[in-house]
């Protein structure tokens, strides 16, 4: 048997269509936002959730993040994957996987393939243990489903794994599920949400996961997800920044949280399901910090960095002490 892992669990939305060409479309953020996104009232729910790996604070700056993974060398893994329809949960066909063997999809991806007719692809010396980010979209003229990035994808090893201290030998096999998500379920979306999005801006969405969640661990697993966070975003001065350095915040933007892994535009924080979603993003680099009230106080929790593209959804989840959304499974530590 192979270990099974699920990399998209999100339902997403936009109520447009597009393509793409594999090239580079990654852009530095130049905005002219002078306000944050966040005018809610002040939460009065704790955030649930382990929060024992770090030290939280009610400014980013001052944030004890978790300590420095100390990672094994990268091998390889061969990646046995299926594109599966988001609403139905069923293989589909009709669409290409690409690989950047990098946290960030610029350029020419490493790999890429089509499916076979019942969605299955399969993708052999694959980086174990280190960052790579992936894109699945339609095959050309299908107008079926809707570009989907996601950032800081890390594979552990599989079954049959052979690696040495040094990094040499094979990772083995994993089975893993690569999601596509309908045109018809895109469009569904902003009428529930009451806004128009526009196909040029993007969608940004994740899971805020606790201290005690490995990135190994299935999506239906509903182990630590965090319960009453709200987000906000900020842009980046290039799309190499290092988090710190995201202070600009970002205006005209939609922020929205989800109930039963559906959004509710009356949901205002996090539910059990930890999802959320910030819509009309301009393409560019972003920080995205997640906040909740611990001990009485709303503290910064975590962050992602994400880079968006225009008409697509960029999915990037946010790790409880971890400042910039790359959190490595066990399976990739040393002891």
């Amino acid at each position: 048997m192979h270990r099974v892992l699920r990399l998209t669990p999100l339902l997403l939305a936009l109520a447009c269509d597009g393509g793409t060409d594999g090239t580079d479309k990654s852009t530095d953020t130049d905005t002219d936002t002078t306000d944050t996104t966040d005018t809610e009232t002040p939460l009065t729910v704790d955030a649930v959730g382990d929060f024992s790996c770090f030290s939280p604070a009610t400014d980013w700056s001052a944030v004890v993040w978790a300590a420095e993974q100390s990672v094994k060398p990268a091998g390889t893994v061969t990646v046995e994957g299926v594109v599966n329809d988001f609403e139905h949960d069923e293989p589909v066909g009709a669409r290409t996987v690409n690989l950047w063997y990098n946290d960030t999809p610029t350029g020419a991806s490493s790999t890429d393939g089509q499916v076979d007719a019942n969605g299955n692809i399969t993708f052999g010396d694959v980086p174990s243990c280190q960052p790579v980010s992936y894109l699945v979209e339609e095959v050309e003229g299908a107008n079926q489903a809707k570009e989907t990035y996601k950032a800081h994808q890390i594979y552990g090893n599989g079954t049959g794994t052979t690696i040495g201290e040094d990094g040499s030998g094979s990772g083995g096999s994993l089975d893993a599920e690569f999601q596509s998500v309908a045109i018809s379920t895109y469009r569904l979306i902003p009428s529930i949400l009451g806004i128009d999005q526009s196909t040029s801006n993007g969608v940004v969405a994740g899971t805020m996961y606790d201290c005690a969640r490995d990135p190994d661990t299935l999506p239906s697993d509903d182990t630590g997800k965090v319960e009453g966070i709200r987000v906000r975003i900020f842009g980046c001065p290039t799309a190499i920044s290092a988090p710190e350095d995201c202070t600009s915040p970002v205006s005209g933007v939609y922020i929205a949280y989800f109930t039963d892994n559906f959004p509710n535009r009356d949901q205002p924080w996090s539910s059990e399901d930890g999802l959320w979603g910030v819509y009309n993003v301009p393409p560019g680099t972003f920080r995205i910090d997640a906040y909740g009230r611990v001990g009485g106080e709303e503290k910064v929790l975590g962050s992602t960095v994400v880079t968006t593209y225009a008409d697509s959804i960029n999915i990037a989840n946010i790790w409880a002490g971890v400042n910039n959304g790359v959190k490595y499974p066990a399976a990739c530590l040393t002891e």
